[in-house]
């Protein structure tokens, strides 16, 4: 059974609440979990968030679902349907780390198109030290 632990679009299609209360409402939602796996929901939720809102024409929701075996599922939808680019690293680059880094922390990350955008999502669970994570 999955539990909502944030829901950040309401019915009238606003935002709510604004995505920088998000690292509160999650913090006090996913205390339980601990702060390895908290840490990297909050750089993946970043992440995914300033993605949608440079490269893909703003967050239309954002969703984080906590499932039966402590899963952590978080998905955002933005509105262009170009998929996300996962760029080679460059230390002379400034910019451009953001979805290596959703690749780095997730179990598993993909995307899913929408008829207006896509939906770029990310599971995460607690790990062991030293495991990394994979993208789809």
């Amino acid at each position: 059974m999955e539990r909502v632990v944030a829901t950040l679009v309401d019915a009238s299609g606003r935002v709510r609440p604004a995505p920088g209360d998000l690292r509160r409402v999650l913090s006090a939602d996913l205390a339980r979990l601990g702060g390895e796996v908290l840490g990297r929901v909050h750089v993946v939720c970043a992440e995914l968030l300033a993605n949608a809102q440079v490269h893909g024409g703003g967050v239309a929701a954002v969703r984080v679902h906590l499932t039966a075996d402590d899963a952590v599922c978080v998905e955002v939808d933005d509105r262009d349907p170009a998929l996300p680019a996962v760029l080679d690293f460059d230390l002379e680059r400034t910019g451009g780390r953001g979805m290596v880094l959703v690749a780095a922390l997730s179990e598993v990350w993909g995307v899913s198109t929408r008829s207006e955008g896509k939906t770029v999502w990310a599971v995460l669970r607690a790990r062991p030290a030293g495991a990394g994570g994979a993208g789809v």
